[in-house]
């Protein structure tokens, strides 16, 4: 009897540590500025500072999910909720502008705050043989989702 009474407290705690995990997690989502309808994309890429512009449609796709496609077609992807900002990576064989001039493929990660509509992008490694380079970009809302 003893050991049934106490499985039932282990139980019960492991239960209430989850739950509490799961209403942390819905805080964070509940916490974050809404993301979604269509946002026009720019930044000033490379060394050169060659302009680069979109757009990007944002819909949701799950707490803490939503899925970005871009009129570019180079982005198609569902991008994720970490420590606020929205997140996501997707391979870019037409390369990233190194510091030589020469462009190399790359896996490019995306990081948007909702809050700003500024975000960063970063190849993953050292594609271009050094440093990896932080690139900025703005979003701008132009429009509801589709």
């Amino acid at each position: 009897m003893k050991t049934a009474v106490s499985n039932g407290v282990v139980l019960a705690a492991a239960c209430a540590a989850v739950l509490a995990t799961a209403a942390q997690a819905g805080a964070e989502v509940a916490a974050v500025p809404a993301f979604g309808g269509q946002y026009a994309y720019s930044y000033l890429g490379g060394t050169s500072g060659t302009p680069f512009a979109t757009t990007w449609t944002v819909t949701p796709c799950g707490d803490g999910c939503v899925h970005i496609h871009t009129a570019s077609g180079l982005t198609d992807t569902d991008a994720h909720l970490v420590a606020g900002r929205w997140v996501f990576q997707r391979y870019d064989n037409a390369g990233i502008l190194c510091d030589n001039h020469k462009l190399m493929p790359a896996t490019v990660e995306f990081r948007v705050d909702p809050a700003t509509l500024r975000g960063e992008l970063q190849p993953q490694g050292t594609p271009c043989g050094g440093a990896s380079r932080l690139t900025t970009f703005t979003l701008a809302k132009i429009g509801p989702g589709a």
